[in-house]
């Protein structure tokens, strides 16, 4: 099975999995079966006092938005005051569960806010007919402040509601993003007598233009079922939360001073130099735990500057920081207080200015193992200035900063008495003191008169840097030499039969990896057969994680193995000092990674004294010339505690492989010569067999001749009536593609509505599997789907003969996929091996080259068929498919395609792939309409 270039992800795959759905939630997105829409319920509440809006903001926020968030089916809330007018949007996934939220909403409201509201609300309730929302990036960056338009049109009758929401989308939506600034749109309807529409800007001047848009196409497109002009309720917004992202809190800064982010800022002095890294261990493992299950943590920064120390905690309010505090007292009198021997400066106050990079950027992922930090901090600052500082700040320096690249977060602080405080983080030292001459010039130009005095700073490489709700509060720096890292195990044997070599392959894949991916804390392990030895390298969590597996191996190799392994193992055990693995190659072609080349290579008799400053010698030297190589896959490195150092690159090329060597002894004898004396041995070769966790779910990644091809089995139904398509993609998403998701084997489900016409593609390890999952299949179907479904299917099954899938992970923009699905009858199978061929090295990179596509499939049934399937972002993409694989057959395939094939073309209504989303829908969880 060949699936190509799923990007390695270590602790993200939680997180990457929540930022997928906010990025496919950004596309405009119309949902056609009923109880799959986003559910709606609005209040406007008249007569309130405009001196009560603010105190109604700060009591929803404090102790509604809590409830809210914590209710079955939260998407989001909205809050909006306007004059003498307040709307609350409430969004859920079914009215069921709003009712049972406005249950909560209408008790609060009683015992919290009756005063302030004197009259009942107007209501109204709907499903979201169209519904868009913002990127990631733009709520990251616009969303201190929201305005919003909100207006209800009560019509007559709703025979028009569906052409209504077709132009809404063709023509308002459109003219609502092109107004710029557009963070959110919504538009339902009672199904009786109304019709609401709701846009949420990042200004207000677009989100009061959008009335005047809205006005215009009602004028020109609407008049004779909307007659009337709208009540509109139109401002800046006072709350607004999102489910999923941020975690669900408050959207917007409403500068309410109990909201403000408080940090508490530790300033120590007479650090001995050589004990930072000591101290930055004991606090990552020790007091990064205790800190990041505090109430209110927002997070945490450790600063090491030759002798000075910087600790940065931030807290949701001053309580909170106060309680942490006393255990972080405790915590540093246990074990820190030889380390710190004076007393800290301490510094506290409220966030002023705050930015955090795109997830992106503090995911570390992306070659990042370390962030600069400079914190500023200056006495006598004139309080009177502080409004104007923030505003420059925000204006000015911060885009500035931006702009220069590199920047991860900024914090601006001040303790409201006569200092304030700057916390910039860089991904480089460069750019860290690119930003620091930013800085000079903007506070000499804009803040001299009131920062007369040069401010104390701490600057240098972070030792431990910590966020909460991304990467779920874990360290974001990656503290390389601890006993959190990785553990390997490296066991070489001598004297193999090179003639068992295959066998021993195909037994540990089979038999062996199994147990490996079954084990906890399982990370990797590769299979590297060179001549008449063998090495295996096992990558675990922790050491106990890996002894615990190994206790498994050595049982399976007493009984499958020993007689092909005649001598005992040498064996190098230790924590990883290097961890670096790219993104799978094989991206630009269909071949996935059909072959890796290892070089391993035993550094003996090292001097372990010297090995932090050799692993450091590694990462700025070696790594880069081992890149400079081409095709560099995974590079490992680790120390056994004795006298040995390992060191393992893996390539996806032979040369690169083998020039690696060169690389290394060429490193060794250049910066290691007086604490490596004895040159490395090594093993190099092919690699049997290479796995990861978390990537293709820790199956083999190596395309070999031990595994089976992905067996597929399409079923075609006709005569299926149009008008149930979306049920059928209902009742599918949300019964069937469970049962699927967690059969034994699952590698894709694909469903193509098309007219009269559906077609249904399962995709299994083996023909068993595909078995046993039909047999559910078949319950399912005749319990749930019979009466949809008038007459049985045309059923095709066999062995895949070609598989592509792309490496988009995302689906940024997606709301849909386009398929061609072709079946071609009477096929001449006598040469088969020689048509795949060509498909492989012929029409695939036809397809690729025509852009958009996502996948495509390949098989026949061992008869007389073939069936192919191309799987597009676009449906001009998919058709052109067609048109493609015509030119192709007409030009190398037509002596044995005697017949036109039947095509089914369409929107895709369901998208799953095992190991891609955990095997969720890749089209956003909910039921496409077809074509």
């Amino acid at each position: 099975m060949q699936i190509t270039c799923f990007k390695h992800s270590s602790g993200r795959g939680v997180l990457l999995l929540l930022f997928s759905i906010a990025m496919l939630m950004a596309a405009p997105l119309t949902v056609c079966a009923q109880n799959s829409r986003v559910f709606v319920s609005i209040r406007v509440y008249d007569d309130v006092d405009p001196a009560d809006q603010q105190e109604i903001a700060r009591i929803t926020h404090q102790g509604f938005l809590p409830i809210v968030r914590e209710s079955d089916g939260f998407v989001g809330y909205y809050l909006l005051p306007s004059g003498d007018k307040l709307a609350s949007v409430n969004m859920f996934d079914t009215a069921e569960q709003a009712a049972a939220s406005n249950e909560k909403a209408r008790d609060f409201v009683a015992e919290n806010l009756a005063p302030l509201l004197p009259n009942p609300p107007m209501i109204v309730e709907g499903a979201v007919d169209v519904m868009h929302v913002a990127d990631f990036d733009r709520m990251m960056d616009d969303a201190s402040s929201l305005y919003a338009s909100l207006r209800i049109y009560h019509v007559g009758n709703m025979q028009d509601i569906e052409e209504s929401n077709r132009l809404v989308e063709a023509h308002v939506l459109p003219a609502l993003q092109a107004n710029g600034g557009l963070f959110s749109y919504y538009s339902l309807s009672d199904g009786v007598d109304t019709v609401v529409g709701l846009n949420v800007y990042t200004s207000k001047d677009s989100a009061l233009a959008a009335n005047d848009i809205a006005a215009a196409f009602v004028a020109e497109h609407m008049m004779d079922w909307l007659p009337e002009d709208p009540v509109r309720v139109s401002g800046q917004l006072g709350v607004a939360a999102l489910a999923e992202l941020h975690m669900g809190e408050n959207l917007i800064d409403n500068m309410m001073d109990e909201q403000q982010v408080f940090v508490s800022i530790r300033l120590y002095d007479g650090v001995d130099p050589a004990d930072q890294q000591e101290i930055a261990r004991i606090t990552h493992q020790g007091f990064l735990p205790i800190v990041r299950e505090s109430d209110g943590f927002v997070g945490y920064y450790l600063l090491p500057d030759g002798d000075r120390l910087a600790s940065v905690n931030m807290f949701d309010t001053a309580e909170q920081a106060a309680a942490s505090n006393e255990k972080a007292r405790a915590f540093v009198v246990a074990h820190l207080a030889p380390l710190l021997p004076n007393p800290p400066q301490i510094v506290e106050g409220l966030v002023e200015v705050m930015y955090v990079a795109d997830a992106d950027k503090m995911m570390m992922d992306e070659g990042m193992t370390s962030l600069h930090a400079l914190l500023a901090i200056y006495d006598g600052f004139d309080m009177t200035y502080l409004d104007e500082t923030v505003t420059l700040v925000e204006s000015i320096f911060l885009p500035e900063l931006r702009e220069n690249g590199g920047l991860v977060s900024y914090y601006g602080i001040s303790d409201g008495v006569d200092k304030a405080i700057a916390l910039r983080i860089a991904d480089s030292e460069e750019r860290l003191q690119r930003g620091s001459d930013i800085a000079a010039d903007f506070v000499a130009e804009y803040l001299a008169d009131w920062l007369p005095v040069d401010p104390t700073t701490v600057s240098g490489q972070l030792g431990v840097a910590a966020l909460a709700n991304m990467q779920m509060g874990a360290n974001l720096v990656e503290y390389s030499r601890d006993e959190a890292s990785v553990f390997a195990s490296v066991r070489v044997y001598d004297g193999v039969d090179p003639a068992n070599q295959n066998v021993i392959a195909r037994l540990t894949n089979e038999g062996f990896l199994p147990i490996m991916r079954g084990s906890d804390g399982f990370v990797g392990y590769y299979l590297l057969p060179a001549g008449d030895r063998l090495a295996a390298v096992s990558l675990f969590d922790s050491a106990e994680q890996a002894s615990a597996s190994n206790e498994a191996a050595r049982e399976f190799v007493a009984e499958n193995l020993a007689p092909l392994l005649p001598n005992a193992p040498m064996i190098f055990e230790g924590s990883l000092s290097i961890n670096y693995v790219a993104a799978l190659p094989g991206s630009d072609d269909h071949g996935g990674v059909s072959e890796l080349y290892a070089s391993m290579r035993f550094y003996e008799g090292f001097d372990l004294r010297h090995f932090d400053e050799a692993n450091d010698l590694a990462i700025s030297h070696l790594l880069p010339a081992l890149q400079d190589l081409g095709g560099l896959f995974a590079q490992f490195a680790f120390n056994d505690g004795e006298d040995t150092v390992v060191g393992i690159s893996i390539f996806e090329g032979e040369e690169a492989a083998l020039a690696a060597n060169d690389a290394g002894k060429a490193f060794t004898i250049e910066y290691l010569a007086d604490w490596a004396p004895n040159p490395p041995t090594g093993v190099s070769g092919e690699i049997a067999i290479a796995a990861l966790a978390e990537m293709h779910m820790g199956k083999n990644l190596i395309a070999d001749d031990y595994e089976d091809e992905a067996f597929v089995s399409i079923r075609v139904y006709g005569g299926v009536d149009p008008a149930d398509q979306d049920e059928i993609l209902r009742i599918t998403s949300e019964g069937f593609l469970p049962i699927m998701r967690q059969s034994a084997g699952f590698v894709g489900y694909y469903l193509l509505p098309a007219g009269d016409t559906l077609a249904a593609v399962s995709l299994f390890d083996s023909p068993e599997q595909a078995t046993a999952s039909n047999a559910a299949a078949r319950d399912f179907v005749t319990e749930n789907l019979t009466p949809l479904l008038p007459n049985p299917p045309q059923i095709t099954e066999g062995m895949l003969d070609v598989m592509y899938v792309t490496d988009k992970m995302t689906y940024e923009g997606l709301d849909s996929l386009y398929a061609a699905l072709r079946i071609y009858d009477n096929y001449d199978l006598t040469d088969r091996n020689i048509a795949v061929e060509l498909v492989e090295s012929g029409f695939l990179p036809i397809l690729q080259g025509a852009d958009g596509l996502f996948s495509y499939f390949s098989m026949d049934d061992g008869v007389d068929r073939v069936v192919t399937l191309s799987v597009y972002e676009t449906e001009e993409n998919a058709l052109a498919a067609n048109t493609l694989a015509a030119e192709f057959v007409a030009e190398h395939m037509t002596g044995w395609i005697r017949d036109e094939p039947m095509r089914i073309n369409g929107r895709l209504g369901l998208t799953a792939l095992a190991g891609m989303q955990m095997g969720a829908n890749l089209l956003g969880g909910e039921p496409m309409s077809g074509a």
